[in-house]
């Protein structure tokens, strides 16, 4: 043999070192792989309802597994560990560049386009709910002028609610929790309520168009298209209260897209 064909010893493998970096790389695949069908198994299996933000997430974390094993199959190829049929090279190379960009786009359109986040545009007080809820009179209604309460009084409010997620059913999913707090003292009182149903039902719903046109007319700052306006008479319990000043404050936890938000009202306790 001329010292052309000799193969320089330090670019020479033992063939167990070989088998060994052979064994590791077919193993790091088949846990790729594991971990896509585990990540699939969980979004379409155990969590129920399916909902975009999960799916979204398994799409991505497969595509990224596509293109590690890919990754992990050329680099294989490259250092002479793994021998693939001639061409198969250029082809792994190819599907992993098509991979990197296509990962880079799921992963931009996700952040930049993704779900968003429950909010409370606003929280009005109001004069009178019965108005609003009596289709029969033609009595005005108004935003109350001032915000002071006396122990008897019921709290008539309405908040409005944009970017609120929809299951596959097209169904809303709300929690809401209206408290009147006191932040120097701790002292609270609060009511839980519930809102589910489906989505369009709802906005088209004829007792709902009514109050939309009502509260667009009293707050055209806080309501639109594309918010929910939820109306409530709350009789919270002051006898323990001082008089002074407190928080109405009320939380909203959306059960499908599994976000949360606050919105305050200064309101004022009087004898």
């Amino acid at each position: 043999m001329t010292p052309q064909q000799k193969i320089p010893a330090s670019t020479h493998k033992p063939e167990y070192a070989t088998n060994a970096y052979r064994v590791a790389g077919f193993v790091l695949m088949f846990l790729v792989f594991a971990s896509i069908v585990f990540v699939f198994v969980k979004t379409l299996v155990f969590d129920s309802p399916v909902n975009d933000h999960a799916l979204q997430q398994s799409l991505i974390a497969a595509s990224v597994g596509v293109t590690v094993v890919c990754l992990i199959a050329w680099l294989l190829d490259l250092l002479q560990i793994l021998e693939l049929r001639e061409g198969w090279g250029k082809l792994l190379w190819s599907v992993l560049v098509v991979s990197v960009l296509g990962n880079s786009a799921l992963v931009y359109k996700r952040f930049a386009t993704g779900v968003d986040t429950v909010s409370a545009v606003c929280v009005r007080p109001l004069v009178d709910l019965q108005k609003i809820l009596d289709v029969q009179k033609e009595v005005p209604v108004s935003i109350r002028v001032n915000t002071n309460y006396s122990r008897e009084e019921n709290m008539v409010f309405f908040v409005s609610l944009r970017n609120l997620q929809k299951d596959q059913n097209g169904d809303y999913n709300i929690d809401l929790r209206y408290a009147i707090e006191d932040l120097v003292h701790g002292n609270s009182d609060f009511f839980d309520y519930h809102i589910s149903g489906n989505a369009e039902k709802m906005k088209n719903d004829p007792e709902r168009i009514k109050r939309f046109v009502i509260f667009q007319k009293i707050a055209p700052e806080c309501v639109s298209d594309s918010t929910l306006e939820p109306a409530q008479s709350m009789k919270f319990n002051l006898h323990d209260f001082p008089s002074g000043a407190y928080t109405l404050r009320v939380s909203v936890y959306d059960n499908v897209g599994h976000n949360f938000t606050v919105v305050d009202l200064p309101v004022r306790i009087v004898d």
